[in-house]
């Protein structure tokens, strides 16, 4: 008799649950899907800010398979999604389904902007640029 032992991306993971560790900092959790017969190499999590790009998700970070969590730094005034994807050999499953929606309060700017210019190209305007 003939075994046959089938293997696939792996299964969306569950259950996320956000909380919060700092005042921009969270922790995410979430319960692994299946592996489909292939081990759990790496989770990738994802984020959606939807102030600034709302509609795209992004990689945000990722942990060794065998860590179903990861505490994320977040900038302030922000508004995220996040979301999860499991990779094994084969590569990446589908992405789980996204947290509620998390914001992180208005704050001072951890450092100060350099090479603040100021040039007017008309008699009614100004443009500021500066590098973060």
């Amino acid at each position: 008799m003939t075994t046959c032992k089938l293997t696939d991306f792996p299964s969306p993971v569950l259950d996320l649950e956000l909380s919060k560790e700092q005042e921009r900092e969270v922790k995410l959790t979430w319960t692994p899907g299946e592996d489909n017969n292939s081990p759990i190499l790496k989770y990738y999590v994802l984020f959606e800010e939807s102030i600034s790009d709302p509609g795209r998700w992004h990689v945000l970070t990722h942990v060794p398979g065998n860590q179903p969590w990861a505490k994320l730094n977040l900038s302030p005034y922000g508004r995220y999604r996040f979301s999860v994807q499991a990779a094994n050999s084969f590569g990446r499953g589908n992405q789980s389904e996204s947290t509620d929606l998390y914001e992180t309060s208005p704050a001072a700017p951890d450092v100060n902007p350099s090479e603040v210019k100021g040039e007017g190209n008309e008699t009614d305007n100004m443009i500021i640029t500066w590098k973060v």
